[in-house]
């Protein structure tokens, strides 16, 4: 009869055989998105925005209702907050721009899971108004059914479900689909120093893939509750390829899944952090880590953090 270090012993071993095979796939991946073929004609010109109220919406909020890709199998719904004073008469300011997954979540509770949002737009209105935040655009990306397969950039377990791995072909979407038509419809500023990407739970770990294999379009990172467990870590094994030069926001908190001391969660995000820390990054210069000692995975637990998320992203107006 195995002893139970033995068993153990075996788990462990069949852990990093999983894990390295994941690697390994991942590895070779790797710059798939730069090759990925497009799966429909290319889009057309112009697609219209409307603005929308109610709900719990706040701000100046339009739509891009079922916005298509020639990458992805579904279209989704895009929320865009505008700043207050963009449509000011004689205005010509150019804005910074936050593209934040699960947008469905972001602005109103009507559409939100749970029926609880991140409350982003009474966040930045507020915080904008008050002179602590730069006014900046924000884009909001709904999910879809395949949810799991576009935050994901590696295929892996989600119970006995084996899936994932369309996480290049949403970043090509983001980038040369909606980036597009958002620097062509909106006044922004669209150089990578004023652009950034956000996410929590799986949006948190393919806002980390984008911020490794992106940074050039992407210069700001919200990694939110990030599920680094995916697909036995293999994003702890590949964020050493890190560029030094983002600006970082990272958390987790400490009631989220695993009630270990301390948690899982914590413990990976730690490892993250360490992973930053030894490429050069420096909190309260270009990185912001939080362990939110009452944070649970929910969306009552992120709009309780975004006012730090948004000021640590972009801060108050510059002088």
């Amino acid at each position: 009869m195995k002893t139970m270090t033995q068993k153990h012993d075996e788990e462990t071993e069949l852990e990093e055989a999983e894990a390295a095979e994941a690697v390994e796939e991942l590895e070779q991946l790797d710059g798939v998105a730069a090759e990925a073929p497009a799966k429909k004609e290319p889009l057309p010109d112009g697609l219209p925005g409307e603005r929308i109220t109610g709900g719990t919406l706040t701000g100046h909020i339009r739509l891009h209702k079922k916005f298509p890709s020639r990458y992805l199998d579904q279209s989704r719904d895009v929320l865009i907050y505008l700043p207050p004073g963009y449509e000011k008469a004689g205005n010509a300011e150019r804005y910074p721009v936050l593209y934040i997954h699960d947008g469905n979540n972001l602005f109103d509770a009507e559409t939100a899971f749970g029926g609880a949002d991140w409350q982003v737009d009474e966040t930045a209105e507020r915080l904008i108004s008050q002179g602590d935040l730069r006014p900046l655009i924000i884009v909001g990306v709904a999910n879809t059914p395949d949810r799991m397969d576009e935050y994901t950039w590696v295929p892996g377990h989600a119970g006995d479900m084996y899936c994932g791995g369309a996480g290049a072909l949403y970043a090509r979407f983001l980038i040369e689909e909606l980036k597009k038509m958002v620097d062509r419809e909106y006044r922004t500023l669209p150089e990578r120093e004023h652009t950034g990407v956000a996410g929590s739970s799986l949006g948190g770990l393919i806002s980390l893939y984008i911020g490794m294999h992106f940074n050039d379009v992407f210069g700001r990172v919200g990694i939110i509750s990030p599920s680094l467990h995916w697909s036995h870590q293999a994003s702890l094994y590949t964020a050493r390829r890190m560029p030094s030069d983002l600006h970082i926001w990272l958390d987790m908190g400490w009631h989220e899944d695993d009630y270990g001391r301390p948690p899982k969660e914590i413990r990976e995000t730690r490892a993250l952090r360490q992973i930053l820390d030894a490429k050069g990054y420096e909190v309260g210069k270009n990185l912001a880590y939080f362990e939110d000692p009452r944070g649970r995975h929910s969306e009552i637990d992120w709009a309780r953090r975004m006012p730090r998320i948004l000021q640590f992203l972009y801060g108050p107006p510059v002088a």
